[in-house]
C-alpha cells in the first residue's frame, strides 16, 4: 500500500484522465455471454426407446462403472486398469501439466521480486592518458552494488484475473479429460474381458461338440460292421470332426489375442496375460433389464467429454476478455532498494532507494493487438462448434445403444426359438435314420444346424454385451468425478486444489 500511495501521487493528471475515460468502457470489453449449445443443438425432452416410445424415462444416478455383470474377477481386473493402465497415466501427467500451468497464473496476484548482486573493478588510464610529471598513469576503480526490486502491475479491467479463469476452466476441462480417459477404458477392458470369456466358453462348447461327433462316429461304425451304414457317413461324419476342430483352433487364438490385448490395457506385456486374470469356469453373463438412462439433457453432467468440452469454451470466452483487454492500458507499479559502494566495507553504510508508478497505453502496433482478438473470438467458435458436435455425437450413441439393446434382444429370442426347432429336426431325422427312412446326410445336415446356432447364441451374446457396454459408455456417470490418481501420480491435484 505504501509503494501505491506514493506511486499514485505521482502519476500525472493527463494519465489518470486518460484511465478513467477508458474505465467506461470496460464493460463492453471481453464481457461476451458465453454461447448455449442447446440453442443449436435441439435437445429431445427423452430418449425414444423401440418399447418406450412415450414414456419419458427419470433420472437414474450412475454411481459405477457400468451395469452389474455379477462378475467380481472383471471388477477387479477394472479397478487394476485404473492404476496400471499407460494412457490413463498419460492423462493424469497430463493433468499435473495443467495444474503447473494453473499455479504460474495464479502468480500473477503477487508481485514480482528479484535480487541483484555485482561487483566489478576496472583500471583506466589517468588525464586522457597524457603523461603528467608527479601524476598517477592509471586510476583503478571497485564498484560494489546489492539491488533488490519488486514490480507490480495493477489489474485494472481484470485482464489478469481473465488470465487465471481461464487457466482454471482448462484444469477443470483436464480434469475432465481424464475422467473421459477411464470411461473409455472401462469399455476397452470390458470389451476384451467379454471377448476373452466368449472364446473359452465357445471352446468349450465346440469341445462338447466335438465329443458328440465323435460319438456319432463311433455308433456309425458299429452299423457300419452291421451292414446298415456306408463308409461315406463315416467319412462325412470325420469332415465335420474336422471342421469343428479348425473352428475351434480358431477360437484359441481369437482368446489369446484378446488376453494379450487385455494384458497391454492392466499395463503389462502379452506375456504376462496368464498371470493378471482367470477366467476359468466363468460364462457370459445374462444381462438385467435394461436401465433407465434418463433425459437427454443429463448428459451435460454425466458425460465427462460433453462437461470437457463446456470448460474449454468457458475458457475461450475468457481468452477473448485476455485479447480485448491486452489494448487497454496498464498501470506498473516499482520498487528498488540498493547498496553501492567504492569499498566493500562500506557496502552497507547507506541504503538507497526508489519507487515509481508507470501506465502505459498501447498506441500503434500493426493490428498485431486488435487480431489477436479476432484471432480468439474465431478459437471460441472453433470451440463452440466442437462442442455441438460433441453432444450431437453423444445423443447418437446413447440413441444408437438403445436400438442395439432392442434389436440384439430380438435376435436371441429368435436363436432360442431356431435353437428349439433345430434340436426337434435332429431329434426327428435321427429317428427317421434309425428306422431307414432317411439317410444319414438328413441327421448330419440337421446336427451342423444345431451346433452352428448354439455356436451363434454364443456370439450373439457376446455382441448384447457389447451393446449393454456401449450404452454404459455413451451415458457416462458420476462416478468418475470420484477417480483419484494413482499413489505414484498423487500429486496431480495437490497444488491445483488449493
Amino acid at each position: 500500500m505504501y509503494i501505491y500511495r506514493h506511486a499514485q501521487s505521482w502519476l500525472s493528471s493527463s494519465t489518470m484522465v486518460l484511465l478513467l475515460a477508458l474505465s467506461t468502457q470496460v464493460a463492453c470489453f471481453g464481457n461476451q455471454k458465453v454461447p448455449d449449445v442447446k440453442e443449436t443443438v435441439e435437445m429431445p425432452a427423452s430418449f425414444a426407446t423401440l418399447e418406450q416410445q412415450d414414456h419419458e424415462l427419470q433420472k437414474v444416478p450412475l454411481d459405477s462403472w457400468c451395469s452389474d455383470f455379477n462378475q467380481p474377477e472383471l471388477d477387479r481386473v477394472v479397478n487394476l486398469a485404473f492404476e496400471k493402465n499407460l494412457n490413463l497415466m498419460a492423462s493424469w501427467a497430463r493433468l499435473e501439466q495443467s495444474a503447473a500451468i494453473l499455479e504460474q497464473t495464479r502468480s500473477n496476484r503477487m508481485p514480482q521480486a528479484n535480487l541483484n548482486a555485482n561487483a566489478s573493478r576496472s583500471k583506466s588510464p589517468a588525464f586522457g592518458g597524457q603523461n603528467i610529471p608527479g601524476q598517477p598513469t592509471s586510476f583503478t576503480n571497485s564498484l560494489y552494488r546489492v539491488e533488490g526490486t519488486v514490480a507490480y502491475e495493477v489489474d485494472l479491467w481484470g485482464k489478469l484475473a481473465a488470465q487465471r479463469e481461464a487457466a482454471e476452466f482448462d484444469y477443470q476441462a483436464s480434469r475432465a479429460d481424464v475422467e473421459t480417459a477411464a470411461l473409455s477404458l472401462t469399455s476397452s477392458v470390458a470389451e476384451a474381458w467379454f471377448d476373452v470369456v466368449a472364446a473359452q466358453q465357445k471352446y468349450e462348447l465346440i469341445e462338447e461338440q466335438i465329443k458328440l461327433n465323435e460319438r456319432y462316429v463311433e455308433l456309425l461304425e458299429l452299423r457300419f460292421e452291421q451292414g446298415l451304414s456306408s463308409i461315406l457317413d463315416i467319412n462325412q461324419q470325420r469332415q465335420q470332426i474336422q471342421s469343428l476342430l479348425a473352428q475351434q483352433r480358431n477360437v484359441e487364438q481369437q482368446q489369446v489375442l484378446a488376453r494379450q490385448r487385455l494384458a497391454v490395457l492392466l499395463g503389462a506385456t502379452p506375456e504376462q496375460a496368464k498371470t493378471l486374470f482367470t477366467v476359468e469356469g466363468l460364462t457370459l453373463p445374462t444381462l438385467n433389464t435394461i436401465p433407465e438412462v434418463g433425459v437427454p439433457a443429463d448428459l451435460l453432467e454425466r458425460r465427462p467429454d460433453l462437461r470437457a468440452a463446456s470448460l474449454r469454451l468457458e475458457a475461450a470466452n475468457k481468452r477473448i476478455a485476455v485479447a480485448v483487454r491486452e489494448r487497454l492500458p496498464t498501470l506498473q507499479l516499482s520498487l528498488s532498494t540498493f547498496l553501492q559502494a567504492l569499498e566493500l566495507a562500506n557496502l552497507v553504510n547507506d541504503v538507497f532507494w526508489s519507487v515509481a508508478g508507470a501506465a502505459t497505453q498501447p498506441l500503434f502496433d500493426g493490428g498485431r493487438r486488435r487480431q489477436e482478438v479476432v484471432r480468439a473470438e474465431a478459437a471460441q467458435k472453433e470451440v463452440f462448434y466442437t462442442y455441438a458436435n460433441t453432444l450431437l455425437t453423444a445423443l447418437n450413441e446413447v440413441q444408437s445403444a438403445l436400438v442395439s439393446e432392442h434389436y440384439q434382444a430380438q435376435f436371441i429370442e429368435d436363436l432360442q426359438q431356431q435353437h428349439q426347432i433345430a434340436e426337434t429336426s435332429l431329434t426327428l431325422s435321427r429317428e427317421r435314420y434309425q428306422r431307414g427312412n432317411f439317410d444319414f446326410l438328413r441327421v448330419l445336415t440337421a446336427l451342423q444346424s444345431l451346433q452352428q446356432i448354439e455356436q451363434s447364441m454364443v456370439d450373439a451374446q457376446r455382441l448384447q454385451l457389447t451393446n449393454r457396454v456401449q450404452l454404459c459408455r455413451a451415458l457416462g456417470g458420476s462416478w468418475t468425478q470420484d477417480l483419484q490418481p494413482p499413489k505414484t501420480n498423487s500429486s496431480a491435484q495437490s497444488s491445483a486444489s488449493k
